[in-house]
């Protein structure tokens, strides 16, 4: 789980985000209606703020980066 970690999840068609900025915003997948409408189709869902993300359980990893083992707080959803 060194610096393969980020490739070997990218291959399994995960997304990785990471070192985010704090006002970054996460958006759900736009809802597709069975009818198409008028104008482009949206490119983003409602968004997911940190009321719905800190409740999420928090796992620890250690990864050595930038030379250094540093723990890193990953918290995952589906």
């Amino acid at each position: 789980m060194r610096s393969t970690l980020i490739k070997d999840l990218l291959k399994q068609n995960y997304t990785v985000i990471g070192q985010v900025r704090r006002d970054t915003r996460l958006y759900e997948k736009p809802e597709m209606n069975d009818k198409p409408g008028r104008g482009r189709p949206r490119k983003f869902g409602k968004v997911i703020d940190w009321d719905v993300i800190k409740y999420r359980p928090v796992e620890e990893i250690k990864l050595i980066l930038y030379g250094k083992e540093q723990t890193v707080h990953c918290r995952s959803r589906v």
